[in-house]
């Protein structure tokens, strides 16, 4: 039940997380979680689930459809890129969306920019409970590409509207030589 479920998800979780030092601060590298699993826990205790002959508790070699991400988004990029990594990913993305909401308080939203911001918002309690966004290419396409937008959309006061007639340059307009 819940119980299992929420008890293999703390041992991944424990399991995944560097112990201290470099690679706390710093990470394993992009992509190289599961290789950091695989060296840094290569036999588990048997639960009797997996295998019936095995008493609980016995070591034995871990399969490698075994080793997964920690299902959180912050939990895996803690992983790889450590806490210097995590900190400018938290950072980034904060100030994409405050720059986002505070240009478009200000100027009026666009439907392009609100779509955007409302599909953004609601893939993000995704991410507390899943690693897609960073280990998946769909995932990434998604998410950066939604944050890019989002960026876009903030970067000037009437971005992603077409300019008013008056604000065009007059027809008979020549720039200085």
């Amino acid at each position: 039940g819940t119980d299992v479920f929420l008890r293999e998800r703390g041992r991944i979780l424990r399991e995944s997380m560097p112990s201290g030092g470099r690679l706390l601060l710093f990470g394993v590298g992009t992509g190289n979680g599961i290789v950091f699993q695989a060296r840094n826990t290569r036999n588990i205790l048997a639960p009797r689930r997996l295998d019936v002959n095995v008493p609980t508790g016995t070591p034995r070699q871990r399969e490698p459809w075994m080793y997964q991400y920690p299902h959180s988004l912050p939990a895996t990029v803690l992983l790889e890129l450590g806490i210097v990594g995590l900190a400018l990913f938290i950072t980034i993305g904060w100030l994409t969306i405050y720059n986002s909401v505070v240009q478009h308080r200000s100027s009026g939203w666009t439907a392009e920019a609100l779509a955007t911001l409302l599909v953004f918002a609601s893939v993000l309690p995704a991410l507390l409970v899943d690693h897609f966004a960073w280990t998946t290419q769909q995932g990434r396409m998604l998410f950066w590409g939604g944050l890019g937008i989002l960026a876009a959309f903030g970067s000037s006061p009437r971005s992603g509207q077409r300019p008013r007639s008056s604000q065009r340059p007059p027809r008979d307009y020549r720039p200085p030589r």
